[in-house]
């Protein structure tokens, strides 16, 4: 009989304690099976750190190594319980020799060979427990036996020299033990006695001893040797090394030398041996005194394990000690009442094992598709509920290198497929079928097999080995990169199934595609297996008008045709927008510094502007790490350069910034001090207040005190990685603001909890639960932004969202509160509607109808379990949808739209994690590589940008990505990671506006996108519809980085060393506003290209002025250089060598000098006079060099606004004194 077992349950998650609720109390934790996976990472905490002491504490052991049977079967075997020694008063009495057990009383009989004791335990004793007593002696106790009969003991001695020693019992029910006198053997016929036994049927005393190859049989009553057994089957022993005797008198006897274990009649004649399996290496060996099954100790591959065999000599199973429970074996015990089997391990302990089923497994079986494997194995549970799962590994890697228990590893190449959980048998002996659709790519050898696991055991099956064939390449149609109305670059993504690969586009006005690119012939893709995207420029085309195009891919497999779409052209005349520079930062800064990449926000409209400054003003109230200051721009001019920091005193320790937030009108702050600035502060702690930015007044908020916190309360709040974590909400003028602090703000209130404050009602704690109180855990941190997509309170404030982090109190989930009600909102379908699972909030729409967020339970029947949930939450019908499993570790969430119907986030997809997005309810994989430095996404949802290779752009509506900073001609994208898009917090938790509703994306680049971009620095740009603009000059050695923009795009805040407008000379970094329709002076036309366009030579930058600048103004003094020295023979000695020289510049005042051109370098003068310029030549010069033998190269000297001086040389390849050339 089959049962079928289609799709997976509940894998790769853990179920949590509760607070009793049977659904939270479900329990399973198999070390073994599951100790190479290690703790599985979720937010910021650890999910294997539960302290899950209520759950089970069985740990797996074994993993079959008998021979597979035609079909699965389950079979006997032995499981790994607890372990027993060294507990109790004397914890120094260490066991390290032999085990036995009194089958009358149960006792447990454990023998400490160098502390020359007998430790004596109770039949029920567990691990930690001390024995009943301990029987001390003169001897080193190394093997026992007990006589049930009698109560007697028997050890060998190994000291310096030998002895065999009975201990006789007072037969009390605690006895004491002595010495007995009477049994004295003669020793002259031992040599090394190794292992005893009693004969149940006789009370004889069995010696095997190593030395003189013999088994003894002695009399119990005086010691004498009453028969010898010389060997099996007429020879001789080699190295005897254990024995043991069953209910009918018959004798096994294990061979260390030989590697047999043999079986002999009670009057000592030979019957057979036992069939051991290959490679064994009998130790010990004991019997079950009532069924007569056998169990043997074996060290087999280097592993231990416990051979079942029945009385009959038939092998039962095999089962291998866990890598964590290994040690030196000795003794071995069988305790016919129980089963159990007792093993002396030698490190002090002796380990319990108890029997268990061994779940039959059969090797899966596959059937090959497209880049997957439909596999099925036969599994058989026996009595027991049984979780089975298959795995996979690629025939090309080392796969039988690695464990059978490491599967899922990170570096193990084993992975395995989700998990079936409660399997069982609906009739004795019956088989099941579990089947799976396994991700295992075409045109490979894959290596099968499955693992069957229950509470005790688990078992993994030999390998089966099957082949996917060739077929031909997976083809996409992509969307439209660059658009414009006589071109467009058309994409398209290949999967070759790693076979050589050739492509084209068919393109035309109709499906009858009349044209085709490359025109004559076909571009390579290569047969590299991850799925690539390849483009093709198109150009000729008709202005405003529809195309068709589909994707060509051939392999040796034959041709594949991708999907048909369209595209219309751009209509003709398109102008780019008017802008101006105008300075936000004044010339002097007083005595500030513009620096970093984060700490600059904007007003949605562009009129006032917040600047982070790593540099304290001489005159600053404030001396934290972040310092900020408020420009506003004005009829004349961007003025009123204030600082907005409250004051504080010094304290202990670090604190980043006191700067919580600026309200919408610009006219209030958010802040942090720890003095006392209005009625209600605390002197040294943790004080939040509104600051009124036009009068200067603070209005109190909360705070806390160091009692309250004794980490330090300010802190808490301003320190490292905690300020911008406050801000959550703000009414437009701050009259009412929501935020979240770690130190506790009011009485009655935990950590880290979540406070509303408004100038009506003052300070309340928001974060409160359904009934009223506290909540007993802590919340999460806010969403990292909440800027775009990553909100969690409503517009208007009416309605706000939080978690409670389930590792810090019972009352964990995700909550919903409206008009001072809160309600749980990560319920389980159908379940209680007071018991929220484990969550964390993502996000809420702007109305605060929905919200996004992660479950660690699936909470509707169609979350699969295999890994974290994403849910979207409706408050309108209160119901909940889930999306996709979007990780198995560390969850990534990037944000989502205005009203969360459109998400980006990580997406496992086994193997890997991969870039994926949720539009509507459909969910779709972006990208195989997530971003490595976040992602912005525009309010809308519809665009996503990130870097990868270069500065991706996702359009969610056709369903195509665009690299915005590509080179039209091809290669590489330059230097992206070091600051393409900026994603870090700013002042109010937010993140900068770069992406809009309509496809445009502000970005930097060190690529020349456009014929104006003359520098191989960053420069600033814009990009729509496959369109670039230069907005910063791009004309000088400078970098220029977007920072932030208003929410229309007018204005484009950016930062650069460069002097845009005639005051501004001191080459230190300012921040421009390009501004549309703005600027103080005549506005310039930008330039604006498309593309190919774009990519003229490299010629000077144009006549008419650059953006925005104007004729600078006679009152400025003019920056010159004054002389440039020629290069010493040794100076160009050591640049055509590749390495330094300095080249000396004589400039009339201080500022930054920049040397541009095959070699390159700055430096900066402090004054008037000669600096020492450090230049190097570029790798491409210096390969020229030693390729030619001789450079000539042209050096531009940059300094301020001044003209650049040009100077020439020659070089020459340097020749060593021993010949050759470097």
């Amino acid at each position: 009989m089959h049962q079928q077992v289609g799709a997976p349950n509940r894998a790769g998650r853990q179920d949590l304690p509760g607070r009793g609720s049977a659904t939270k109390e479900r329990h399973q934790v198999r070390a073994f099976a599951k100790a190479s996976a290690g703790s599985a990472t979720i937010g910021n905490g650890w999910l294997g750190g539960l302290g899950l002491a209520a759950l089970a504490a069985l740990v797996v052991l074994c993993a079959a190594l008998a021979p597979a049977a035609k079909a699965a079967e389950a079979t006997p075997s032995y499981a790994y319980l607890q372990t027993i020694g060294n507990g109790g008063a004397n914890p120094e009495k260490t066991i390290d020799g032999g085990v036995a057990l009194d089958e009358d009383s149960g006792r447990i009989f454990l023998a400490g060979h160098s502390g020359g004791f007998v430790a004596i335990y109770a039949p029920d004793a567990e691990t930690g427990e001390a024995p009943e007593t301990f029987v001390q002696t003169d001897f080193r106790v190394q093997n026992l036996a007990v006589d049930s009969t009698t109560d007697a003991i028997y050890f060998d001695n190994t000291q310096v020299t030998f002895d065999l020693v009975k201990l006789v019992s007072d037969g009390q029910p605690t006895p004491s033990y002595v010495v007995d006198p009477g049994f004295a053997p003669d020793l002259s016929s031992f040599s090394d006695p190794a292992g005893v036994a009693v004969d149940p049927t006789t009370q004889d005393l069995l010696v095997a001893d190593r030395g003189a190859a013999k088994v003894f049989r002695l009399d119990p009553s005086d010691g004498s040797i009453v028969d010898v057994i010389d060997g099996p089957d007429g020879g001789a022993f080699q190295t005897p090394n254990a024995v043991a005797v069953n209910s009918s008198g018959e004798i096994y006897v294990t061979d260390v030398g030989s590697g047999r274990v043999d079986r002999f009649a009670a009057d000592g004649s030979w019957i057979d041996q036992l069939p051991l399996p290959a490679g064994s290496s009998p130790l010990s060996i004991a019997v079950n005194p009532l069924s007569g099954d056998v169990a043997m100790l074996d060290k087999r591959e280097d592993r231990t394990v416990i051979d079942g065999f029945t009385a009959t000599g038939t092998l039962q199973f095999s089962s291998v000690f866990a890598p964590d429970i290994e040690g030196f074996t000795g003794g071995l015990a069988s305790d016919g009442a129980s089963g159990r089997i007792f093993v002396n391990t030698g490190n002090g302990t002796a380990r319990v094992f108890v029997p268990g089923t061994l779940p039959g497994v059969e090797a899966p079986v596959g059937t090959p598709g497209r880049n997957t494997m439909h596999v099925e194995a036969e599994v058989a549970p026996g009595t027991e509920p049984t979780t089975a799962w298959l795995e996979y590994c690629p025939a090309t890697a080392a796969c039988d290198d690695y464990p059978v228990f490491g599967a899922g590893g990170v570096k193990n190449p084993w992975k395995r497929g989700p998990a079936h959980e409660g399997l069982e048998e609906a009739s004795p002996g019956e088989n099941i079928t579990i089947e799976d659709d396994l991700p295992l790519s075409s045109n490979a050898s894959w290596k099968l097999r499955v693992t069957a696991e229950n509470d005790l055991l688990v078992n993994t099956s030999v390998t089966s080995t099957v082949s996917s064939p060739l077929l031909v390449p997976g083809v996409e149609t992509l969307g439209v990169g660059s658009l414009t109305e006589t071109s467009a670059e058309l994409t398209g993504r290949i999967d070759t199934l790693g076979d050589l690969t050739t492509y084209h586009f068919d393109y035309g006005t109709t499906t009858a595609y009349s044209s085709q690119a490359p025109v004559a012939s076909e571009a390579a893709a290569g047969n590299n297996r991850q799925p690539r995207t390849v483009t093709q420029l198109i150009t000729g085309l008709q202005p405003d008008t529809t195309y068709h195009y589909r994707l060509v891919a051939t392999n040796g497999a034959g041709a594949a045709f991708g999907e048909d779409r369209t595209f219309t052209t751009g209509q003709s005349g398109t102008a780019a927008p008017s802008r101006a520079y105008e300075m936000v930062t004044p010339v002097d800064q007083n005595g500030a510094l513009v620096n970093g990449s984060r700490d600059f926000w904007s007003a949605e409209d562009g009129s006032w502007f917040v600047t982070g400054s790593g540099a304290t003003e001489p005159d600053g109230t404030s001396t934290t790490i972040w310092q900020h200051f408020l420009s506003r721009r004005a009829a004349a001019g961007w003025s009123d350069w204030s600082q907005i920091d409250p004051p504080r005193s010094q304290a202990a320790g670090t604190t980043e910034g006191s700067l919580a937030a600026v309200s919408e009108d610009g006219t209030h702050a958010l802040v942090i001090s720890n003095r006392v600035l209005d009625a209600g502060g605390i002197e040294g702690g943790g004080n939040l207040y509104v600051s009124d930015l036009e009068n200067g007044t603070y209005e109190f908020v909360g705070a806390a005190s160091d009692q309250d916190y004794p980490e330090g309360a300010y802190g808490g709040i301003a320190g490292i990685q905690q300020i911008g974590k406050v801000f959550i909400w703000g009414a437009p003028d701050f009259s009412s603001v929501v935020f979240r602090t770690v130190p506790p703000l009011l009485p009655e209130a935990p950590r880290s909890q979540i406070y509303r404050w408004s100038r009506n009602a003052g300070l309340e704690l928001e974060s409160t639960m359904p009934d009223g109180e506290p909540p007993s855990g802590e919340t999460s941190p806010p969403p990292a932004t909440v800027a775009v997509g990553k909100r969690q309170v409503s517009d208007d404030g009416s309605v706000s969202y939080f978690s409670i982090d389930f590792q810090t109190g019972p009352d964990y989930g995700v909550y919903r509160r409206e008009d001072g009600v809160t309600k749980p909102i990560s319920l389980i379908e159908n379940g209680p509607p007071d018991m929220p699972m484990p969550g964390e909030l993502l996000a809420s729409s702007r109305d605060g109808r929905f919200a996004l967020f992660s479950s660690l339970a699936p909470l509707t029947s169609d979350d699969p379990g295999t890994g974290i949930g994403l849910y979207r939450y409706d408050a309108a019908d209160e119901d909940l949808t889930f999306l996709s499993a979007i990780g198995a570790g560390n969850v990534t969430f990037y944000g989502s739209s205005d009203d969360t119907q459109t998400a980006y986030f990580q997406e496992y997809i086994a193997p890997n994690t991969v870039l994926g997005v949720v539009a509507g309810d459909e969910v779709r994989k972006l990208s195989d590589t997530p971003p490595l430095t976040g992602g912005v996404i525009s309010p809308s949802g519809r665009y996503f940008a990130w870097v990868e290779d270069g500065i991706r752009l996702y359009d969610a509506q056709t369903d195509s990505t665009s690299c915005v900073s590509c080179p039209a001609g091809g290669g590489p994208s330059l230097g992206d990671l070091l600051g393409g898009i900026e994603t870090g917090r700013s002042p109010g938790n937010k993140v900068p506006r770069l992406l809009y509703d309509d496809g445009t994306l502000v970005f930097s680049t060190k690529n020349q996108l456009a014929t104006e971009d003359q520098n191989s620095n960053f420069d600033v740009y814009t990009y729509k519809d496959g369109g670039v603009t230069l907005i910063s000059p791009g004309n000088g050695p400078y970098d220029a980085r977007v920072m932030e923009t208003a929410a229309d795009g007018r204005d484009i805040f950016f930062t650069t060393d460069q002097g845009l407008l005639p005051g501004d000379t001191n080459n230190v970094s300012d921040v421009y506003d390009a501004r549309v329709g703005g600027g103080f002076a005549e506005p310039v036309q930008t330039s604006q290209c498309q593309r190919e366009a774009c990519k003229g030579p490299v010629a000077s930058p144009p006549g008419t002025p650059a953006l925005g600048s104007g004729d600078r103004g006679t009152d400025v003094a003019a920056a010159s250089i004054l002389s440039v020295r020629k290069l010493t023979k040794s100076d160009r000695a050591a640049l055509a060598r590749g390495g330094k020289a300095h080249l000396k510049v004589k400039v009339s005042g201080p500022g930054k000098v920049t040397v541009t051109g095959k070699a390159s370098g700055s430096a900066r003068a402090k004054k008037a006079g000669t600096v020492s310029v450090p230049i190097s030549l570029s790798k491409s010069a210096l390969s020229e060099l030693r390729s030619n033998g001789k450079l000539t190269i042209s050096l531009a000297i940059h300094f301020g606004n001044a003209k650049p001086k040009v100077v020439s040389m020659t070089l020459q390849t340097v020749t060593s004194k021993k010949g050759g050339s470097r």
